[in-house]
Parts: structure tokens; sequence; C-alpha cells
């Protein structure tokens, strides 16, 4: 398994608030969802309602992509990520602790977790310069 870069790991772990971007017969659709980053399985982890039309275009289509970012006014420090993962219904008892411990909240809800495998990602960091970018690829 080739290993996520350093600055991006840190990123994914720092954040918790991603879009996603679904397609179903051409048409498309996002949604914002909290996540939790898992960087030795490099995936995802995020909670939604199996009903809501996100999952029901991810479940058909389970080839998605996303970005999260940080929100800045100065060109210097943007940041942000966009990936393409795989999506797929998540079954662990260690992954949903893992997930509650991050969002306790998530106790009252009837939970349940999905799974983004990671094959790509694109980080821009201008702290290090202009336009500069970290890429991995699973494939």
């Amino acid at each position: 398994m080739k290993a996520i870069h350093t600055t991006i790991q840190n990123y994914l772990c720092n954040h918790h608030i991603m879009t996603i971007s679904v397609v179903k017969n051409s048409f498309p659709y996002c949604a914002t969802c909290f996540y939790l980053f898992i960087p030795e399985e490099q995936k995802i982890l995020f909670a939604s309602d199996p009903q809501s039309r996100h999952i029901c275009r991810a479940i058909d289509n389970p080839y998605i992509a996303g970005s999260i970012i940080t929100q800045t006014e100065s060109i210097t420090k943007i940041q942000g990520i966009q990936f393409v993962a795989k999506f797929q219904k998540h079954l662990s008892l260690l992954d949903k602790q893992r997930y509650l411990k991050r969002f306790p909240i998530a106790r009252t809800f009837d939970l349940q977790l999905w799974t983004l495998k990671l094959y790509y990602i694109k980080m821009t960091d201008n702290r290090f310069g202009f336009g500069t970018k970290h890429i991995w690829s699973s494939l």
C-alpha cells in the first residue's frame, strides 16, 4: 500500500467536514458530511441516512468525488483537497467506536456508517508557494 503524503494525512486528520459529489443518470448531486479519516487504512468514515439522496445515488454508482477546504481570504493560505474514492457500506465495530469517539453527538442518532476508500488525492497548499500540489494515487 503506497503511503499517503504526510502533509495530506495531517490535513485530513485535522479537518472534519467534506463535500461529496455523486452522479446518477448524468445528474450530479453533492452533500456535506462530517468525516473521520483513518490514515492506516486510507479511508474516510462518515455517517448518513440510508434514504438520503446522496447515499441512494452512491449505492447505484459507488465512485464518488469529494473536497475538503480551508476557508481563507488570503491567497497565500489557500489549502484544500480534492479526492476520488469508492463508496461502500461500513460494517466494522472498531470504526464505529472510532467515529463515536470523534463525534459523540452521533450516539443520539440511528448511526449508519459508510466508507470511502481513497484512490486519488490532490492537495493544493499555497503555504509552500503559490500552486503547490501534493498528489497521491493508489492506482
